[in-house]
């Protein structure tokens, strides 16, 4: 419960006191200070707490997302890690959201390999409608 806490608290910060929270977290699972499996699970919460969250927090999806993007490119976790919750249109539009913030840190040539190599069928499942993928990419103004 603990990085559940940490997660949270990624929201009360300024932009600096943020990214100094996402090393943290990174750094204590590479130092095995936490198990991969805890902090998977932590995400794994985070995600399904999200929408009553997004009440208090307008920009969780984000702050997530941007983690979960510094993990891939940590090597902590694999792209298909981070999809895995998101099948059949669950918690949509997060993926989107982690590959936008994948493209701002990472050159898109490394952006693409990492997708192909993860697997992740990006399929639109019933749940998922192209009206709404239309709909995130104009209010998150993807680029991909």
């Amino acid at each position: 419960m603990p990085l559940l806490v940490a997660y949270g608290k990624l929201t009360l910060y300024a932009d600096a006191e943020r990214e100094l929270t996402y090393s943290l977290l990174i750094r204590i699972e590479k130092e095995k200070v936490v198990s991969h499996t805890q902090l998977f699970d932590s995400y794994r919460n985070i995600l399904e707490l999200m929408g009553d969250l997004e009440a208090d927090i307008p920009r969780i999806k984000s702050y997530l997302a941007t983690f979960a993007a510094k993990s891939v490119s940590s090597d902590i976790v694999t792209l298909a890690e981070i999809a895995e919750p998101t099948e059949n249109g669950n918690h949509f539009p997060f993926l989107l959201l982690v590959l936008q913030q994948l493209g701002k840190t990472m050159e898109k040539n490394k952006v693409v390999k990492l997708f192909e190599e993860s697997k992740v069928n990006f399929e639109l499942s019933r749940k998922t409608s192209r009206i709404m993928l239309l709909n995130s990419i104009t209010d998150y103004r993807l680029t991909y």
